[in-house]
C-alpha cells in the first residue's frame, strides 16, 4: 500500500519479458540497445524524488545523446555508459533497480546524497563495476548478497552514515533494520575510498569536544530521569503491544478481541481521498522503512502535513494490529507539547484498506540534515543547546507529565524534526 509507483510497474514488465528470452553469457556481454543505457539512466531519475541542485537537469531525451547528460562518462569504441558520478548532488529518493542494466558500468558514485530505501541486488549484475561508493545516503536494510560476485570491485565504500554495517562503520539506525554482520562479512577485501580515510582524520579542536562533553552529559541527565519515571509508572500498568504491522502467525491470532467501534468517533478523521489529493496522488514521497511510507502535502485549508501510511494488507490484518492502531492514535490525539510533533488526525478505512496517521509537517527537515549537512554559521553552539534542551522537555512531557505516561518508539537525530524557527519536534511516536 502506498508504493504503487510507475518505476515498479515498468520493472515488472521488464522482468517479465526478460524470462522469455535465453540467458546471456556473462563472460561476453551484448552491447544494450541503442537508447537501453539512457533508458536506465531515466529510471534512475524517476525514483529521484527532490533534485535541488538540478544536477539531473538535461537528463530529458530517451532517444538522445545520455553522453552529453551531467555526471555521464561513456566509452569511445560503442558509447556505452561506463562512470556514473553523482557525489555531493543533495538527490532525495530511491536508487532505480534499472541501474543493474548498465552491464558495461566500472565506476559508480552516488555517495554524500539523500537516497533512501534499499540498495537494489540487481546491482549485483554489473560485473564490469571497480568502484561502488553509496556512502552518506539513508539507506536501510541489508547489504543483497549478490554484491559479494562483483569480483572485479577494487574499491567499494564502507556505507558510512547508512543503516548498513561493514568492518569500518558503526550501525546509523535501528538495530532491527540493520544488515548482520554475518552479510557484511562477504564484502571483506574491498579497499575504502581516499576520501574516507581523509574524513577520518579532521581532527576537532579541544575545545569543542569539551562542549560536546558538557552538551551530552546533560541530555543524558534528562534522558535517564526520564526513562527511569517512566519505567516506573508503566511497570505498574499491563499493555497490548504489536512489535510490528505485519502479521506473525502465533496462539494469539487464535483470540477474538473485541473492539468498540466507536473508539475514535470524537478524534478528527481524514479521509483517503483529500488525503490523495493533498499528497499529489501519493507521489510526494519523502521517507519510508520495512513497515511505513511517508507522505508529504497541502492540505487544501493550507497547512503542510506528513501523511504516514502503514505498510499493511487487509489479509494480514489482524483484531490484535486494529486494536494496538486505535490506542495509537488516541494517544497520539492526547499530546499536546511545543516539542512533540503536533498530531491532525487518522484515516481508516476499508475500499481500499488504509490505515494512516497525518502529522503537522516541519519544514525546515531533520536534526540528522542540519548536524551532518547543514551550514555551520546556521547551527551555533547556542542553538544547539537550544534543541538540546526542547527535546529533554519534549521527552519529560512525555514520560512524567503525560497521564499516563507515552514512550516514545525511536529517538535519534533523524526522529528529530526542525521548524523553521529552529524548535525541535520529536517524531516518530
Amino acid at each position: 500500500m502506498g508504493r504503487h509507483w510507475p518505476g515498479v510497474l515498468l520493472l515488472a514488465l521488464h522482468c517479465g519479458v526478460a524470462a522469455l528470452l535465453p540467458p546471456c553469457s556473462a563472460a561476453s556481454p551484448l552491447p544494450p540497445p541503442i537508447g537501453g543505457d539512457a533508458s536506465a539512466l531515466l529510471a534512475f531519475k524517476r525514483a529521484v524524488i527532490e533534485d535541488p541542485h538540478s544536477a539531473l537537469a538535461d537528463w530529458t531525451d530517451a532517444d538522445g545523446d545520455a553522453c552529453d547528460w551531467r555526471g555521464v562518462v561513456c566509452s569511445s569504441p560503442h558509447g556505452s555508459v561506463v562512470s556514473l558520478r553523482l557525489s555531493n548532488a543533495s538527490l532525495k529518493g530511491f536508487i532505480a533497480p534499472e541501474l543493474g542494466q548498465l552491464i558495461f558500468l566500472q565506476e559508480l558514485y552516488l555517495d554524500h546524497n539523500l537516497l533512501f530505501g534499499t540498495i537494489p541486488k540487481q546491482l549485483g549484475s554489473l560485473r564490469n563495476l571497480r568502484v561502488l561508493d553509496l556512502g552518506a545516503n539513508r539507506l536501510a536494510g541489508p547489504i543483497p548478497p549478490e554484491l559479494s560476485g562483483l569480483n572485479s570491485v577494487s574499491v567499494m565504500s564502507s556505507f558510512q552514515g547508512n543503516c548498513l554495517q561493514d568492518d569500518y562503520s558503526i550501525r546509523q539506525r535501528a538495530h532491527q533494520i540493520c544488515a548482520s554482520a554475518s552479510t557484511a562479512a562477504n564484502l571483506k577485501g574491498f579497499k575504502r575510498p581516499a576520501s574516507e580515510h581523509k574524513h577520518n582524520k579532521v581532527q576537532q579542536p579541544t575545545w569543542l569536544i569539551v562542549l560536546e562533553i558538557a552538551t551530552g552529559a546533560l541530555l543524558l541527565v534528562f534522558v535517564i530521569t526520564a526513562a527511569i519515571t517512566a519505567s516506573r509508572s508503566c511497570n505498574l500498568k499491563p499493555s497490548i503491544r504489536i512489535s510490528s504491522w505485519s502479521r506473525s502467525k502465533s496462539w494469539s491470532d487464535e483470540i477474538t478481541v473485541l473492539i468498540d467501534s466507536d473508539m475514535l468517533k470524537s478524534l478528527p478523521k481524514l479521509s483517503r481521498q483529500e488525503l490523495e489529493v493533498a499528497c499529489e496522488d501519493f507521489s510526494n514521497i519523502i521517507g519510508s522503512t520495512p513497515e511505513t511510507v511517508v507522505y508529504k502535502g497541502t492540505m487544501k485549508d493550507g497547512p503542510e502535513v506528513s501523511v504516514i501510511s502503514l505498510c499493511a494488507f487487509e489479509g494480514h490484518w489482524t483484531s490484535q494490529h486494529e486494536l494496538f492502531y486505535q490506542n495509537k492514535v488516541i494517544d497520539l490525539a492526547r499530546l499536546n507539547h511545543e516539542n512533540i510533533a503536533k498530531f491532525l488526525g487518522y484515516c481508516r478505512e476499508s475500499d481500499p484498506f488504509s490505515r494512516m496517521l497525518v502529522f503537522e509537517y516541519a519544514s525546515n527537515g531533520t536534526l540528522y540534515e542540519h548536524l551532518h549537512y547543514g551550514e555551520a554559521a546556521q547551527f551555533s553552539w547556542l542553538r544547539r543547546m537550544k534543541i538540546a534542551i526542547g527535546i529533554a522537555q519534549g521527552l519529560r512531557y512525555l514520560h512524567t507529565e503525560s497521564q499516563p505516561p507515552f514512550a516514545i518508539s525511536e529517538l535519534t537525530s533523524n526522529s528529530v524534526y526542525v521548524t523553521e524557527d529552529f524548535t525541535p519536534k520529536a517524531g516518530r511516536l
